[in-house]
């Protein structure tokens, strides 16, 4: 196989984290996060491919309305995040799209956020829904993975050594506004 470039010349964020979803047309985005100039805010660049990721254009370079602070380093009550992992699902027209942060702030039990956020229009932006979770205890999790199955947008990720999971109907309702379920029991009443 040939390696496919997507970009040159681009400044990434210290950990890009690539996601690629499979649009129902047959289109490819490529979600990555990349820095300002001055290495002090991240946002969600959008690449796109029509042709099974033999080429890709640049679709939006800031899908966020408002960069993610990356500037700073850990310490207590230090602002910022580090980015982390992105995913990406799309459900009924919307895209569903979840960053991991870790807070700079040392001081919470747990550092690690799952941001939420929705597009209407196929990924060219994204409004922010809220948070999965924002480092209060006991709610944390890490390695998520967002899916779409059937009428659902289901969250899910390793509390531990645990698998975790949330569900919602539509890429703009929040996670954050639903209880934590034992996927195992949504697997079997959802999934057929």
């Amino acid at each position: 196989s040939t390696a496919v470039v997507a970009a040159t010349g681009i400044k990434t964020a210290n950990n890009p984290t690539p996601c690629l979803l499979l649009m129902p047309s047959g289109r490819v985005l490529c979600f990555s996060w990349f820095r300002d100039s001055g290495g002090y805010s991240a946002n969600v660049r959008v690449h796109y491919s029509d042709d099974d990721g033999a080429s890709w254009t640049l679709g939006t370079d800031r899908a966020l309305p408002v960069g993610v602070a990356i500037g700073g380093t850990p310490g207590a009550g230090a602002s910022g995040y580090d980015v982390g992992r992105l995913r990406a699902a799309y459900h009924n027209g919307s895209i569903c799209l979840v960053s991991e942060l870790k807070q700079h702030d040392t001081d919470p039990n747990y550092r690690d956020v799952l941001q939420q956020w929705a597009s209407a229009d196929l990924g060219a932006s994204f409004t922010e829904v809220g948070n999965a979770w924002d480092g209060g205890s006991p709610d944390y999790g890490k390695y998520h993975e967002v899916l779409s199955v059937d009428d659902s947008i289901f969250l899910f990720y390793l509390r531990g050594t645990d698998v975790r999971s949330r569900k919602i109907g539509s890429a703009f309702e929040a996670f954050e506004t639903t209880s934590e379920t034992d996927p195992a029991i949504q697997a079997r009443s959802t999934i057929t």
